[in-house]
């Protein structure tokens, strides 16, 4: 199930949520998460984020323009993944702590 993003104040909540469980669950990520949530709220207008059991989990999805795009915790390579459509959908790119924050910030889709 997924909960539209309606305010700030959501999605600064989702991404403390996010934040807290990456540095006990996923340290390789933890450097990138705010830049990329940065980058997300410059170039979206629509944010869902994933529900497992009723609480937030490490997946949302979001638009820009027509095309919905995915932003995926991958458990098995500790990278963030940037899909086409869904969890399932072509990875467009991969992130962690060893991706440099003006890689982030200058991303085109």
């Amino acid at each position: 199930m997924a909960k539209k993003i309606n305010n700030l104040e959501e999605f600064k909540e989702y991404l403390q949520g996010v934040m807290r469980r990456a540095k006990c669950h996923a340290p390789d990520v933890t450097n990138v998460i705010l830049p990329l949530a940065g980058w997300l709220l410059s170039q979206s207008h629509v944010i869902l984020i994933r529900e497992y059991n009723g609480n937030p989990a490490n997946m949302l999805w979001f638009w820009i323009g027509e095309k919905r795009y995915c932003f995926y915790y991958n458990h098995s390579n500790w990278t963030i993944e940037l899909r086409r459509d869904s969890y399932k959908g072509d990875i467009i790119k991969e992130f962690n702590n060893t991706t440099p924050i003006e890689e982030i910030t200058n991303f085109q889709l």
